[in-house]
C-alpha cells in the first residue's frame, strides 16, 4: 500500500499496488523451502572446500600428525600417573580403617 499526500496534510489518497511475492513460504513443513536451503548449503560448502580452503602438503600433514601423536602419548601418561597416585592414596586411606 502506497500513500500519496497533497500539500494539505488533512487530505490523503491511498493507492493499492499489487505486489507479487515469489519467495517461498518459510515454515517447518514447507519441503521446497527446506530443500532450497539445503541445496544452497551444499553449494556453499563445496565452494568453500574447493576454492577457499588451503590444504596442507603431505610433509606438513605428517609433521602435524606426529605432534598430535606425541601430545596424545603425553596426556595418556599424565592421566595414567594421576590414576596411579589416586589409587595409591585411596588404598592408603582404606587401609587405615
Amino acid at each position: 500500500m502506497v500513500a500519496c499526500g497533497s500539500p494539505k496534510p488533512s487530505i490523503w489518497v491511498r493507492i493499492l499496488v499489487p505486489v507479487q511475492n515469489n519467495s517461498p513460504k518459510k515454515g517447518f513443513f514447507n519441503f521446497r523451502y527446506i530443500m532450497a536451503k539445503f541445496g544452497t548449503y551444499i553449494q556453499e560448502a563445496y565452494d568453500e572446500l574447493v576454492h577457499k580452503v588451503t590444504w596442507p602438503t603431505w610433509d606438513e600433514l605428517q609433521k602435524t600428525t606426529w605432534v598430535v601423536i606425541l601430545g596424545l602419548i603425553i596426556i595418556t601418561l599424565l592421566i595414567f600417573g594421576y590414576d596411579a597416585i589416586c589409587e595409591a592414596l585411596m588404598n592408603f586411606i582404606y587401609s587405615l580403617a
